[in-house]
This record gives structure tokens, C-alpha cells and sequence, in this order.
């Protein structure tokens, strides 16, 4: 069913059965009802009062919304201001971060030349002990060289 056009009467017919009506008992009735079709309802003319009240309620509508603006407004302030501290904080560690990265860079450094100096020195001690032991080896031969010509000096008194 098409819709009707705007502005146009429309007759619907209802017959009830159980309509109680006064006057009569248990008949059945039919009902006519006529109603206008209008996509804009039927306009009535507003008094001063009216006007004065609907102005008042617009008014106080825009300052709910001007005051809702400026909280909101308040609130992106403090957003913007809570995003920039935590960027400054994030920079912070960033920082912080690199720091110590570069500060233990220099100790990896730091322990490089170390185990190279201990490398050295154990090179040095090995060479160390070694020559120490010719030495002892040789003194060894000396002494009982010595011993094979004066004797094994047992029985001197060593304390003059």
C-alpha cells in the first residue's frame, strides 16, 4: 500500500465486536475515524508566556553547552599538558638509558684492556717461573759443585 500524499484525509472504518458503548449491548459497532496525514503536525500559536518559557529553556541549554565546551575544553588542555610530561619523562629514560649504555660500553672496554694486561702478566709470570726454575737449577749445580770441594759444610759454625 502506497503511502498517501502529504496534507491528505484518510478514512479507516473499525468494526468492534466487543466494544461496550453505551446504549447498547453486546452489538457490534462500527467506528469511523478520520485523520489528517501531514509530515509536520498542525502548527498552534504560542503566547507571550510560551515564547518567553521556550527562550529560556534555549538559553539555558546553550549555557549547559557552553559550559560543557569549556570543560571539554579544560579536559584537552590537561590532556595536552599530561601528554608533554609523559613525553619529557619518556625522554628522561631515554636518556637515562642511553647513558648507561654508553657507560657500559666503556666498561666492556675497560675489562678488554684488563684481560689483555692479565695476559700479559701470565705471559710474564710463566716466563718468570721458567727462568726462575733455570736458576734454581743452576744454583743447584753450583752448590754441589761447591760441596764436591769443601764439603757438604755440615758441622760449621755459621755464626761469628
Amino acid at each position: 500500500m502506497a503511502a498517501p500524499p502529504p496534507h491528505t484525509a484518510v478514512s479507516l472504518r473499525l468494526t468492534v465486536s466487543s466494544l461496550i458503548i453505551p446504549g447498547r449491548r453486546g452489538c457490534a459497532s462500527a467506528v469511523t475515524v478520520t485523520c489528517a496525514l501531514s509530515p509536520f503536525p498542525e502548527r498552534t500559536r504560542m503566547t507571550t508566556d510560551d515564547l518567553q518559557q521556550q527562550a529560556q529553556l534555549i538559553a539555558e541549554s546553550q549555557a549547559k553547552f557552553v559550559i560543557t565546551v569549556r570543560n571539554l575544553s579544560h579536559l584537552v588542555d590537561s590532556l595536552i599538558k599530561h601528554q608533554s610530561s609523559f613525553m619529557k619523562y619518556l625522554d628522561t629514560w631515554r636518556e637515562l638509558f642511553a647513558s648507561s649504555r654508553d657507560l657500559m660500553q666503556e666498561h666492556l672496554e675497560l675489562h678488554k684492556e684488563a684481560l689483555e694486561s692479565l695476559k700479559a702478566v701470565s705471559k710474564a709470570l710463566g716466563e718468570s717461573t721458567v727462568s726462575t726454575n733455570e736458576n734454581t737449577e743452576r744454583l743447584e749445580k753450583l752448590i754441589d759443585k761447591v760441596e764436591s770441594y769443601f764439603g757438604s759444610g755440615e758441622g760449621l759454625n755459621y755464626e761469628n
